[in-house]
């Protein structure tokens, strides 16, 4: 008989916490259909590239084909040769304007480019993709890296 109390005992504290469990997880399934777990609804989507000492990505677009237009300032104080960019370790493709690429002091430039790696549906987000421009000093050091992240939305 006590042996009975026991089991009785111990099948219904078993399923006191299966209802909590499963209570719990159709409540993180709510807030995930809902978007509260989406990074993006923390940190915005606003496209930027953030980390960048020698140049200045004011903005970009990136297209769901992985087709991407930066818009570029040289922030140094003098003239580079862009040698590439790479997009999480990558180099970009069809580059335009063609590589190397000359920017003086505080000029901007409209680069458009393709990357294999940043592709997706359109409305997608991502965030902390490495980003590095290789230059050369004109008239002084050769392959300099400028590097950071990139966040943003695939429009």
């Amino acid at each position: 008989m006590n042996m009975d109390k026991k089991a009785q005992g111990a099948v219904e504290y078993l399923v006191t916490y299966s209802w909590m469990l499963i209570a719990l997880v159709a409540i993180i399934a709510a807030l995930y259909y809902l978007g509260v777990l989406n990074p993006s609804t923390w940190f915005g989507t606003s496209n930027e590239v953030t980390g960048l000492s020698t140049f200045t990505v004011t903005d970009f677009t990136i297209k769901g084909s992985g087709n991407l237009t930066l818009y570029l300032v040289n922030s140094a104080s003098v003239q580079v040769n862009i040698t590439g960019i790479r997009v999480k370790g990558a180099s970009l493709t069809n580059v335009s304007p063609t590589l190397p690429l000359s920017m003086n002091p505080g000029q901007n430039r409209t680069i458009t480019c393709r990357s294999g790696l940043l592709n997706g549906t359109v409305g997608d987000t991502f965030y902390g993709v490495k980003f590095e421009i290789v230059y050369d000093v004109v008239g002084g050091g050769t392959n300099h890296t400028d590097a950071g992240t990139m966040r943003g939305k695939i429009s």
